[in-house]
């Protein structure tokens, strides 16, 4: 299969690369560094993707794609080329599900949050629950380490919730839901095996 990974220079895209040619795919890094086996930009011309058998956006960040954040998405399907994200932003991963008619009628699948939120936590949270009566909340949190890498979207990400945070303590308001989630601090309590919120 070929598979060009958009972000495939990248902390996350990288390590997806690696993993995929391993596993004896066709892969072509894509991206706008000079490392890219492709030099492209997610909001520039696209024509060059055509061909592909899958397109993975580990780029990011998400929740900054703009006024048109389904472009790419759109592209895949009109030609005919399956559509993965690594993105964890709630409300990007919610809104392709307007594109499923269209992606079933092209015959190709999209899967938004195929990464440690939503995909994982939700296999984790459903794991932990089997055989629970009425589950009333499932809370997830990503925290990462000191030593995680931090690639460009990573820390574009930060800046942009970071920013949304400034403006609601210079208006005194609490940040509600900034960047698509809800800030609070956690406790990691060495020796436990879980976080804790505050």
């Amino acid at each position: 299969m070929k598979v060009v990974v958009i972000g495939g220079t990248g902390a996350f895209g990288s390590r997806l690369v690696t993993m995929l040619r391993q596993d004896g795919h066709d892969v072509v890094a894509a991206g706008r560094g000079p490392d890219a086996d492709l030099r492209i930009d997610r909001a520039g011309e696209l024509s060059a993707l055509v061909g592909a058998d899958c397109i993975v956006d580990a780029a990011g960040p998400f929740h900054a794609y703009g006024a048109d954040p389904y472009r790419l998405l759109r592209f895949c399907i009109d030609h005919a080329m399956h559509y993965l994200d690594l993105s964890d932003n709630a409300a990007f991963c919610t809104g392709i599900s307007m594109l499923d008619a269209k992606a079933t009628a092209a015959g190709v699948f999209v899967l938004s949050g195929v990464s440690s939120v939503p995909a994982l936590s939700s296999a984790a949270a459903t794991a932990l629950t089997d055989g629970m009566g009425v589950i009333d909340t499932v809370e997830t949190a990503i925290l990462p380490g000191n030593n995680a890498p931090r690639g460009r979207a990573v820390v574009a990400a930060f800046c942009i919730r970071s920013v949304a945070i400034f403006r609601s303590c210079r208006t005194g308001k609490r940040p509600t839901r900034p960047g698509g989630a809800t800030l609070r601090p956690m406790i990691w309590a060495k020796g436990c095996d879980r976080a804790s919120a505050m």
